[in-house]
């Protein structure tokens, strides 16, 4: 038998260790059963959007605890006559304020005993970071086409990404007024004159070379 549950257990992180976003599953009282390595990185960082607390994963952020424990109580409900589940934007914090977003997937996995896990079935949560800024390539047409240096093509991408000024400033690790000096050079570099305008025109750029 306990050859049988490791060999279970074996199997189950072999099929989830090279997906790239965290997977997390949960028991019926949103105990945490198991991660995989993505999972961990993601929980054991600074800003992550989840915490631990006594065993229970729990949102960081309380104004979002109230949906997350809704969704995953529609996961586990086999009476519920909307689709089980569902998906949660959850912020991530660093020294209180919000730096990233993180998208969150919550569905149920009812054949979870399959692996030795609690035969009641688990709760599925996928979760990823969502990507701030815009593609590489298109930084790469900003710094040929406009011959922003590297350090303004980056902040320009993540103004580009939805973050504000402040924000953007946190992500690079330079202060307020460096980002507001780059961003006036990135202005007298584009031709543009405020964010919006900016915005429009990275969105409109095609692939460099």
């Amino acid at each position: 038998d306990i050859e049988r549950a490791i060999g279970k257990s074996s199997s189950l992180a072999a099929s989830f260790a090279q997906i790239q976003f965290g997977i997390i599953l949960l028991d019926e009282h949103c105990r945490l059963c198991w991660m995989n390595t993505a999972a961990e990185s993601i929980l054991s960082g600074p800003a992550s959007p989840l915490t631990l607390l006594m065993g229970q994963v729990c949102v960081a952020s309380a104004p979002h605890a109230a949906a997350f424990q809704k969704l995953v109580g529609r996961a586990r409900s086999p009476h519920s006559t909307m689709s089980p589940g569902g998906t949660l934007l959850l912020p991530g914090f660093t020294d209180g304020d919000p730096v990233r977003q993180y998208g969150i997937s919550i569905a149920p996995l009812p054949g979870s005993s399959a692996y030795g896990l609690t035969p009641s079935g688990c709760t599925l949560l996928m979760i990823n970071e969502i990507s701030s800024g815009v593609p590489d390539y298109l930084q790469m047409s900003l710094r040929q086409m406009f011959s922003l240096t590297h350090a303004e093509a980056r902040l320009a991408g993540m103004i580009a990404g939805g973050m504000s000024l402040r924000q953007a400033a946190e992500r690079a690790g330079i202060s307020f007024g460096t980002a507001r000096n780059y961003l006036i050079r990135i202005f007298r570099k584009t031709g543009t004159n405020q964010q919006t305008a900016l915005v429009a025109l990275i969105r409109s750029l095609p692939p460099a070379p």
